[in-house]
């Protein structure tokens, strides 16, 4: 069966459906209506969609528009007025709802000591509540047990997969940096992410890029102002959407703290590279969002936020071609701009760093164990939720110390290393005018010297003509 392509749109008393089906046969349509739950079946063509809200059944709401090659329905709301959420998430419209399909939750349930036993879902709400206040602010503790299986080495999306790379070929490790991953622990990767970081700083050319003044860095990379407008899905993004996994995700409190923190790794990296491109992107593209990202170029994990930011920093200030301060501060104002956008505008950057991926040497693996996954889970977080990581992004002040690297020492010994520069050229300059002074009197003494030696040569030729001339006077008398 095809899924085919769809588009929802609704105002205060109508749901409006259409469905793209070129090749279908119209004496076999078939449509189904139960409250949130719309199946349509057209041969080839079956859609089912989780609808945020419940619909009536309408025998005579659809028509078929031959030129658009479309059909076209109209559903009456249950409650006129209700707004539907998410009516572009089409990922989680095509997921069905797994609380009617499957019941959740333990076989065996724990009664507190009173007997007092609660609604489904009223405990795990509170308790996600509690959560979601110290999410941001509590520090993961990374096991330390060296007595641990293959099998407990996870990477990917929120840490959970594993064993991945034992399958695949050696070339797929030449697009990342960690060259062990279903070996190293969480530990081992930091460790040797750091090491490798501090191995690859170059203080000469982060000095280059501090005192560049040219109108690459300044007038245009510093200067340039990013924005993601609210537009509608393409042709090709809905394409993508509709054929992603369809996948709910039960994630535990390290887990999503996992994925949040990937997120925020992975924009900063889409950031640096939507800057320094002036919103394009290149054929390097694809290197500098994976070489910058500690999640994808080390499948590395962080304890909190703020260790992320800080990876973030170090890495733009390590490997890419502009390494400069102002850039990376640039970079996490873009980050914390980007994600105060819709939902909707980060699935749409998610789904371009995909299709960068997929054009790039081998990174396709990327988006199997990160990217479509993000794409699909981002559609079912609240929005709170972002608004609580944006505030505590917010409260972070990333500093030139938190990256350990000693830029202030670095910048104080390339500015007196200038100052000293620039004292010699004066030092050189004041000698250079002291010996056009010492010149020019001697050119003058010269001159003078000159001019008396020809009125000499002058008077001599004078008086040879004299006595030339009283000669023969001298010879008649004699």
């Amino acid at each position: 069966m095809i899924t085919p392509t769809f588009k929802l749109d609704q105002n205060d008393e109508y749901l409006f459906v259409n469905i793209r089906a070129p090749y279908a046969n119209l004496n076999e349509v078939d449509l189904f209506v139960e409250n949130n739950d719309l199946r349509f079946y057209c041969k080839p063509y079956y859609l089912r969609l989780n609808l945020p809200g419940n619909i009536l059944e309408n025998d005579d709401s659809g028509t078929y528009d031959f030129d658009e090659k479309t059909f076209k329905f109209k559903f009456q709301k249950e409650n006129k007025g209700e707004k539907f959420e998410g009516l572009d998430l089409l990922t989680k419209l095509l997921t069905p709802n797994i609380n009617k399909t499957k019941k959740s939750g333990p076989l065996i349930e724990e009664l507190n000591a009173e007997g007092d036993n609660k609604e489904d879902g009223e405990e795990d709400d509170e308790d996600e509540e509690e959560e979601d206040g110290d999410l941001w602010y509590l520090e993961q503790n990374i096991s330390q047990n060296d007595d641990f299986k293959i099998s407990d080495i996870k990477y990917g999306f929120a840490q959970t997969k594993s064993s991945i790379f034992q399958k695949l070929g050696g070339e797929y490790l030449m697009i990342i940096d960690n060259l062990d991953p279903d070996s190293l622990t969480l530990e081992k990767r930091n460790e040797l992410r750091i090491e490798n970081e501090n191995e690859k700083f170059d203080p000469d050319h982060y000095l280059a890029d501090y005192y560049d003044d040219s109108e690459m860095i300044e007038s245009s990379i510093l200067m340039f102002q990013p924005d993601w407008f609210e537009t509608e899905f393409t042709d090709d993004e809905i394409h993508c959407l509709k054929n992603l996994p369809k996948k709910n995700f039960l994630l535990d409190k390290e887990q999503k703290f996992y994925a949040f923190c990937g997120l925020v790794d992975i924009l900063f990296s889409y950031c640096y590279n939507n800057r320094i491109n002036l919103g394009e992107s290149n054929v390097e593209s694809g290197w500098t969002i994976s070489k910058l990202s500690s999640t994808l170029s080390w499948f590395d994990t962080f304890k909190s936020l703020q260790d992320c930011l800080v990876a973030s920093f170090r890495r733009s200030l390590c490997f890419p071609l502009y390494r400069n301060w102002k850039l990376s501060q640039a970079c996490f104002k873009d980050l914390i701009k980007l994600m105060r956008k819709d939902t909707k505008v980060l699935i749409k950057v998610l789904i371009e760093i995909r299709k960068i991926f997929i054009d790039a040497d081998c990174r396709y693996i990327l988006n199997d164990l990160y990217i479509n996954e993000y794409i699909v889970w981002i559609q079912y977080v609240e929005r709170k939720k972002i608004d609580s990581l944006i505030e505590c992004l917010q409260s972070f002040k990333i500093t030139k110390e938190m990256v350990d690297m000693d830029l202030e020492c670095i910048e104080l010994s390339g500015k007196m290393a200038l100052e000293e520069a620039e004292n010699q050229d004066d030092e050189s300059s004041s000698l250079s005018s002291d010996d056009d002074e010492s010149n020019s009197d001697d050119r003058c003494k010269e001159t003078k010297l000159c001019d008396l030696e020809d009125d000499v040569v002058k008077l001599s030729i004078g008086n040879n003509e004299n006595s030339s001339c009283k000669k023969p006077l001298i010879t008649e008398l004699n």
